[in-house]
């Protein structure tokens, strides 16, 4: 019941999603209107971010009018992960187009475990002051894992805390170096809140 677009080369899907997102960048921007998109930070998304910095720096597709929510944070964070979720998606994206930093919207990896449910509902809340997401683009991962909702998770879950398993560990691993320096958490925007954007994009 899935809608399926299959394409022989990487950069092929990376333009057809590209389209779609500059169509409606630029439709907001003539509206006077943000656009807001939901972001992961998977590297089958490596091929998307790509296309739009082109976009940005060939076809002066400009983000100023673009809010970004960042679909999930490592947890517990410190100061010695240089790999936290966001930093990814600064590294992939952000660093290389017009957005404001404001705009940019990240669960928060370094607060104490006591404020991580205050803090997703204060998340969720800005979700929904923004009037939703416009656009949602995430990986898929091995187990079946989209943000970092494990397989199981329940449709109507909202952001939360979760505990990442061994397989998602792995692949994570490439990001970290080794599996031991994966934080055992992440906070992920939950399954319903996803569902909730008016077009989702889930590239494997």
């Amino acid at each position: 019941k899935i809608p399926t677009s299959i394409f022989s080369k990487a950069d092929d899907g990376a333009r057809y999603i590209a389209d779609a997102i500059e169509k409606e960048i630029r439709r907001k921007q003539d509206m006077g209107e943000k656009c807001v998109l939901g972001l992961g930070t998977g590297n089958s998304l490596t091929p998307v971010f790509n296309e739009l910095i082109r976009r940005h720096r060939e076809r002066k597709l400009s983000f100023h009018n673009v809010i970004i929510f960042n679909a999930y944070e490592y947890f517990p964070l410190t100061d010695s992960y240089n790999h936290s979720s966001i930093n990814q998606l600064r590294d992939r994206l952000i660093n290389h187009i017009d957005i404001s930093s404001d705009a940019i919207v990240s669960p928060d990896g370094f607060i104490a475990q006591e404020k991580v449910q205050e803090s997703c509902k204060t998340y969720e809340r800005n979700i929904a002051e923004q009037g939703g997401i416009d656009i949602m683009l995430l990986g898929i991962g091995r187990m079946g894992n989209i943000a970092t909702n494990e397989p199981g998770s329940a449709i109507t879950s909202a952001s939360r805390l979760i505990l990442i398993d061994n397989v998602s560990r792995q692949e994570m691993a490439l990001s970290f170096g080794e599996q031991e320096n994966v934080p055992p958490c992440a906070i992920t925007m939950g399954v319903s809140t996803i569902l909730k954007a008016r077009k989702i994009f889930l590239v494997a």
